[in-house]
């Protein structure tokens, strides 16, 4: 059975819904998070693999960054990874995977866009430790870093004047697909699904 956490931001796996529970928390706060994983490992038994997927882009200029920002944008999408684990591992004695979704902007910086490429490198590096940290125990840790992803979230970043979109997010995206990938076109939020699935197996046993 498959948890599926509604915070900020949700991804389904490719998988029956019949076999999908939603909760909903603020992925932002230490005791809700805490709760959560008591009141799963109490209604479902040991929780078997994580997958850290909540967060949120904003494209901004250094100028236009401050404390807020900073803070908001951390708090998600590098103390919320930090937190889940934690408390997952702390609730549960049989988890054997945990997955990290984090970006491309792991790898490389891009213009207006310190703070959110600032916190992905922070999951590559939380990724690349635990792993280490981990893996005597048994436990696989793995990162997935997507190129652009359409969704929801995405769009209304790009509306921003400060993206490279400069506010018409499918012009951006179709030249992007057509000179920035091998295939010509981006993956669908499905297609990280089935990697996540993938990396869950024991396909992937080794690989962490």
């Amino acid at each position: 059975r498959y948890i599926s956490v509604t915070g900020v931001q949700t991804c389904a796996l490719p998988i029956s819904t019949n076999h999908i529970e939603h909760y909903q928390l603020d992925i932002t706060k230490e005791d809700e998070i805490d709760e959560f994983f008591q009141k799963i490992t109490s209604e479902h038994g040991e929780i078997n693999s994580l997958v850290n997927n909540a967060g949120f882009s904003e494209w901004r200029s250094l100028e236009n960054i401050d404390t807020k920002f900073l803070n908001e944008m951390f708090s998600i999408n590098v103390h919320g990874y930090f937190l889940a684990t934690k408390y997952a591992l702390a609730n549960s004695n049989k988890i054997t995977n945990i997955i990290n979704i984090s970006s491309l902007a792991a790898m490389r910086g891009t213009k207006n866009n310190s703070a959110y490429v600032a916190s992905k490198f922070a999951i590559r590096g939380f990724t690349q430790s635990l792993a280490k940290e981990l893996g005597p125990l048994g436990i696989r840790v793995n990162a997935i870093n997507p190129v652009l992803i359409e969704t929801p979230g995405l769009l209304n970043a790009l509306d921003s004047t400060e993206s490279p979109a400069q506010g018409d997010a499918n012009a951006f995206l179709n030249e992007f697909a057509k000179t920035q990938t091998a295939l010509g076109r981006l993956p669908r939020a499905e297609d990280v699904g089935n990697l996540v699935k993938f990396l869950l197996s024991m396909d992937a046993n080794s690989i962490t």
